[in-house]
């Protein structure tokens, strides 16, 4: 967490920890699904703004994951 340009709370994502934790999430998913995981929807929380998505996508992208849609958290847990 750093503070934004307002004086607010950001929260700053390192791309390659990221990319750590959707490779892991993605092992998971193959371990148990027992099939070959290369698209995936995701949802972010509400607050993410454009330059977070972005990063995140990013992030995906190193692990060779398929971003198909960012989600709101919020629209996911309802559908």
């Amino acid at each position: 967490m750093v503070e934004d340009s307002r004086g607010g709370v950001g929260i700053k994502i390192d791309e390659e920890l990221t990319a750590m934790v959707l490779g892991y999430g993605m092992r998971l998913a193959e371990f148990h699904s027992k099939v070959m995981v290369k698209d995936a929807v995701v949802t972010v929380p509400p607050y993410f703004g454009q330059v977070e998505r972005k990063g995140l996508l990013q992030a995906a992208e190193l692990t060779g994951l398929n971003v198909l849609a960012l989600v709101n958290e919020h629209s996911g847990d309802a559908l």
